[in-house]
This record gives structure tokens, sequence and C-alpha cells, in this order.
């Protein structure tokens, strides 16, 4: 199992709708593939986790890379583990975008969105993408 988190800035024109586009293009070829993951938006940047065969996880992130709707990649996290790290979520979608005053209700949400989906093999994993993405919201 191979594990992969990264951070991009999507370009001004990438909107919502096309956001939802490619995730529901993205959820039909990561469960053929056996990929699961999560990405986090907020304000123009996405942090996601990656989660599948090695092969399989290598060839997505090259096409990651390569995807005009973002730039700006960085790897952030890669690691090799005998189970993921969440459990199933083929893909799931977190949009953090928002006021101020949303932003501890958008904690709460993600710490239990964490809790519920924890497996025990690879809190360290779960524990640095937190981190990244309180980061992200600030």
């Amino acid at each position: 199992m191979q594990t992969i988190i990264y951070k991009s800035k999507a370009i001004d024109s990438f909107t919502r709708e096309e956001i939802i586009r490619m995730l529901n293009r993205s959820k039909r070829r990561n469960k053929k593939h056996g990929v699961t993951g999560c990405i986090f938006y907020h304000n123009n940047h996405f942090i996601q986790l990656i989660e599948g065969e090695e092969n399989e996880i290598h060839q997505l992130y090259d096409n990651i890379k390569e995807d005009d709707r973002h730039s700006q990649v960085e790897l952030l996290l890669e690691k090799k583990s005998n189970e993921r790290s969440m459990l199933d979520w083929s893909m799931a979608y977190y949009d953090l975008s928002g006021k101020l005053a949303e932003q501890g209700h958008r904690r709460l949400l993600l710490e239990s969105l964490f809790v519920e989906n924890l497996t025990n093999s690879n809190q360290d994993v779960v524990e640095f993408l937190k981190s990244e993405i309180t980061k992200l919201i600030g």
C-alpha cells in the first residue's frame, strides 16, 4: 500500500462546479483502480491524500502533476504501509473555504471525520494530514 499527500494551487478559473465534475470522474476511476483518499479545498488550494497499490498511486500522482487546472504541486509525504490510513473513502471531498466564524465549526467537523475514519496502523499519516490542513485553513 502506497500513500501520497500533496498540496497544490487551483487556477483562478477552476470553478466549484468543475471541481465537483472532476471529483465524480475521479471517484469512478479510483474505484476501478483500488485508489482511496480524500481531498480538502480552501481558497483555491488543495491538499489530497491518495492510497493504493504503488504503481497505481505513482501513475495517478504523475497525472495530477501534469493537470493544468492547478499548479505548485508539492509532494508533502510518501509512505509505504500494510493498510490504508483512512477507511471507506473512495475520494472524499471537503470544502473548507468560508468565513472566519465558520472555521471553528470546520475544525470540529475535520476532527470528527478523522476520528470516524482512522485506522490504528497509520496514525502518523493522519496526524500529518491534519497538521497540513490546519496550516491551510489558518
